[in-house]
């Protein structure tokens, strides 16, 4: 689970999940990379383990100018999903993007109000990180909070191989649609060698049903 790394229970505002820790501040260094350096130093298989990705961010309050309102002490927060950002937010007046080039995630500040969230920049980095690691896949909270694909088609394009391209959306798109109605399900989506070299689009539909490409769907409601 790499996010939740900081958050409204702290004094000083940070990002939800940032790829890489920021070594200019003294605020918390833990990241997803670290996390994940962590469970490989300890001798976890890379394809062990699932990376957590979230489809939502942290909204700040009465948040100090300095710094574009990084790093600042503020009032009040709250969760917030990407569905929300991208509807009231991305496109509002007096709203600045920002991304953290060694973090490697955006930020959205009006001058009192600072978001953390995820993108399509962050998104992608975060799924190529995953290829580039040799993770077991990654896991998103949750697929629900962005209805129009912007961060799960970012995360795809960030794991795909580009030689299995066709393969791999013909697969996602199937995912998809089948899942499409099932709110408040958590997925964890892994895209690990689990399917031969030689293939054609004959074998999509045997191959979907004997491999589900390693997607797992755990019913929450069921927990």
């Amino acid at each position: 689970m790499t996010y939740d790394i900081n958050g409204t229970w702290e004094k000083y505002m940070n990002f939800n999940a940032p790829l890489y820790s920021d070594n200019t501040t003294q605020q918390s260094k833990l990241s997803v990379d670290s996390s994940i350096g962590s469970w490989l130093k300890a001798g976890v298989p890379a394809e062990k383990i699932i990376m957590g990705v979230p489809f939502y961010g942290y909204r700040y309050t009465s948040v100090n100018k300095a710094n574009n309102g990084l790093y600042q002490n503020y009032s009040g927060g709250s969760s917030i999903n990407y569905a929300n950002i991208a509807a009231n937010y991305l496109k509002t007046p007096g709203y600045a993007r920002y991304f953290h080039p060694e973090s490697m995630v955006p930020w959205l500040f009006n001058g009192s109000t600072f978001i953390s969230y995820e993108d399509e920049e962050s998104m992608k980095s975060k799924g190529q990180y995953i290829r580039n690691k040799g993770l077991g896949g990654g896991m998103i909270w949750e697929l629900s909070q962005d209805p129009n694909r912007i961060l799960l088609n970012s995360l795809y394009n960030g794991l795909k191989e580009q030689k299995d391209k066709g393969i791999y959306a013909e697969l996602r798109n199937a995912f998809y649609y089948f899942t499409k109605a099932n709110k408040g399900f958590l997925f964890i989506i892994t895209l690990d060698n689990l399917l031969p070299r030689e293939y054609t689009k004959n074998t999509i539909a045997p191959l979907w049903a004997a491999a589900l490409l390693g997607i797992i769907i755990l019913d929450l409601m069921s927990v």
